[in-house]
């Protein structure tokens, strides 16, 4: 029996007050006296709303460097992924031969390889579905650079 369950009306209902994923399973119910045994059985599915477990963090990434940004979310069903830059779907169908290059998505990873100032900074967002939910995780990229000051020091700053 799961913990805290407990039966009510003379052993004739069971209740499970705070369900878990690990209670999910086949419960059986037997009823018996000196002549006669009954039993019935039930399959107890528990479903769940996708939950980020690993939700996605603002980056700050060196100009040209690779960029790799993990989601992932708990739900039963599993959760689908889908990924967006500044609200558009990052579609691996309709980017262009170039983007394709630059965005490599794999469920919930995206890659940016050699991350460019101008072009990637924004908001990106991992989109989590199942068929109860859909939920988005977002964080801010911002590009940094560095330029050559006088006295040839370095200082590294965002690039505008």
């Amino acid at each position: 029996m799961p913990r805290g369950a407990y039966t009510a009306s003379f052993n004739r209902v069971l209740i499970l007050p705070r369900v878990h994923v690990e209670d999910q399973g086949e419960y059986v119910c037997r009823v018996y006296n000196d002549r006669l045994s009954i039993e019935n059985s039930v399959q107890l599915t528990i479903q769940a709303t996708p939950n980020f477990t690993i939700p996605l963090v603002d980056k700050h990434m060196d100009d040209h460097a690779d960029l790799t940004w993990t989601c992932e979310a708990f739900g039963i069903p599993d959760a689908t992924y889908s990924w967006f830059k500044n609200g558009k779907l990052l579609d691996m169908y309709t980017l262009s031969p170039e983007e394709r290059d630059h965005y490599t998505i794999q469920d919930n990873v995206l890659n940016i390889r050699h991350v460019d100032s101008e072009r990637d900074q924004g908001m990106y967002q991992c989109r989590a579905r199942n068929q109860l939910k859909t939920t988005y995780s977002s964080a801010q990229l911002r590009v940094l650079c560095e330029y050559l000051y006088i006295l040839f020091q370095y200082s590294t700053v965002q690039c505008e």
